[in-house]
């Protein structure tokens, strides 16, 4: 995908995974199959290829064994959402920008997940006052917010309205792993109509 913005453009880059998960009752856990490793080395041919400005990986894609990768990949600004994992009983989206690794947690957790028995789901007014920050990004000079699956079909359509938050705000990225796709295709049109100016990037989990 490739969006013009007013000064420059931004090249974004999606990658579907087909994931095999697993959980213990506190975590979820990636099963890392041959096929999980034959699809990160063609998603990282294709990085090192084309070198997007933002690359996507679905919800619970992370592996720490391809830090050192996206570290490097991750120079100069660039922005690697590389999925999630779980840590400690929570669901953490990983994100790599100039060399580094960020830690963002995900807040709004899906009815299925572990983390959803032993945590307190915080008002979206919470959500806007004390993690909000911690999603937001810059690439090119450009705002977006990553938002963790049902974070966004939580958060997404009241940032978009709202006048301060969504200002100069250039997209939703989101990494997903949702069973019912429709729900958030439904979402995005209402976000949409209501905010032409901001785009959503909807990498899913292919099961």
């Amino acid at each position: 995908w490739i969006k013009m913005t007013k000064n420059n453009f931004l090249s974004v880059l999606e990658f579907q995974l087909k994931l095999e998960i697993t959980l213990d009752g506190k975590n979820d856990y990636l099963i890392m199959t041959d096929e999980y490793y034959t699809q990160m080395q063609k998603s990282i041919e294709v990085i090192s290829s084309l070198k997007p400005d933002i690359c996507i990986f679905p919800e619970m894609s992370y592996a720490e064994e391809f830090n050192n990768t996206f570290y490097n990949l991750s120079s100069d600004g660039k922005l690697i959402v590389f999925g999630s994992t779980y840590e400690d009983g929570k669901n953490i989206t990983k994100v790599f920008q100039n060399g580094e690794i960020h830690n963002v947690t995900k807040i709004y957790p899906c009815g299925s997940e572990p983390m959803i028995r032993n945590y307190v789901v915080p008002t979206t007014k919470d959500f806007i006052e004390n993690h909000l920050k911690s999603h937001e990004f810059n690439v090119n000079g450009q705002k977006i917010y990553i938002l963790n699956c049902l974070e966004y079909y939580k958060m997404a359509y009241i940032i978009a309205r709202d006048e301060i938050l969504s200002k100069e705000l250039f997209s939703f990225i989101v990494p997903c792993s949702n069973s019912n796709p429709k729900v958030f295709i439904d979402e995005s049109r209402a976000i949409h109509n209501h905010n032409e100016n901001i785009y959503s990037f909807v990498a899913n989990r292919i099961k």
